[in-house]
């Protein structure tokens, strides 16, 4: 007990919660109304995993003053980072850094109710929220490669339903039109959301098979590869017809959201598939054990009757 009437589980709630509306605001006043919707759905999944532990990690111990003034300097940290982040004109260009900021918090927040016993049973929620937060940044640096890679299969694509399409380093040619993907085109974001998905599935929805643990991600990768493949194979179309209009909505305007919310929900309709299968292995399974167990019974008892 904290004070009167407030526990550990409230006490961390209230302040959790002051942060997430925090971060949602810097994040719509970076004006991506994509990155409040996803960033609230990441962290209300580690949120729903918390609750879940909440009442068992009430009796743990209480923080010694240097874990609790730690975290006090990690959450002045993450205000402060999180002001000066209003400052850059934009953040695409570092892999949006503030996606990490709701990370640092949870590791205040435990530090300050919890300490540090408390870290292996909040793996779940720290794995969510890494999950928000690495991916953008780590495929940041690998977004030339991805954009090169784009352009070859975009070219593929073209070559496929019949353009003669040419790629050179990242610009996709077919006579009469052009495009080049840059960095920011090249998917990456997309990507992040989609390797960042397949971690917290993995948490609140586990599938029981730990290979998945590494296939998802990368499969989430494919299908964001894919997903921006089409999208840039129609950009090229749209030079060749000299489409200005249609060519700024599909690159910059509602367009090009379209194909994340498609990469998005090809991504969840593929692990929902995966768990019906699941589900349906182990219905399967239990009927062989249980008709196992009625023929050993029938076996040993020729008077024995299966009831249904």
């Amino acid at each position: 007990m904290l004070v009167s009437g407030l526990t550990k589980e409230r006490a961390f709630v209230a302040i959790g919660l002051v942060f997430t509306l925090l971060y949602l605001l810097l994040v719509y006043a970076r004006g991506s109304a994509s990155g409040v919707g996803m960033g609230g759905l990441f962290i209300a999944a580690a949120g729903m995993l918390y609750f879940e532990k909440a009442k068992e990690m009430e009796s743990l111990p209480v923080t010694s003053i240097f874990s609790r003034g730690i975290a006090v300097l990690i959450l002045v940290g993450v205000i402060s980072v999180g002001v000066s982040f209003l400052g850059y004109e934009d953040l695409n260009y570092v892999g949006h850094p503030e996606r990490i900021l709701p990370f640092f918090t949870l590791v205040a927040l435990t530090l300050m109710f919890y300490g540090r016993i408390a870290f292996e049973k909040l793996t779940a929620e720290y794995s969510i929220l890494l999950g928000l937060g690495l991916p953008p940044i780590i495929l940041n640096l690998l977004a030339e490669p991805i954009a090169v890679l784009t352009a070859n299969t975009g070219g593929m694509f073209l070559w496929y339903f019949g353009f003669e399409a040419n790629v050179v380093g990242r610009v996709v040619y077919i006579p009469g039109g052009a495009v080049q993907v840059t960095n920011e085109c090249s998917g990456y974001l997309l990507d992040a959301w989609l390797i960042g998905l397949a971690i917290a599935a993995q948490q609140v929805v586990p599938l029981k098979n730990r290979a998945f643990l590494v296939l998802l991600p990368l499969v989430g990768l494919l299908i964001g590869v894919f997903t921006n493949t089409i999208r840039i194979s129609i950009l090229a179309v749209l030079t060749r017809l000299q489409d200005e209009e249609r060519f700024e909505y599909w690159h910059s305007h509602d367009g090009s959201q379209i194909f994340g919310l498609f990469g998005i929900g090809l991504f969840m309709l593929l692990y929902w598939l995966l768990l019906k299968r699941q589900d349906k292995q182990e219905r399967e399974m239990k009927e062989r054990q249980a008709s196992s167990a009625a023929a050993i019974l029938a076996r040993q008892n020729p008077n024995f009757t299966e009831h249904e």
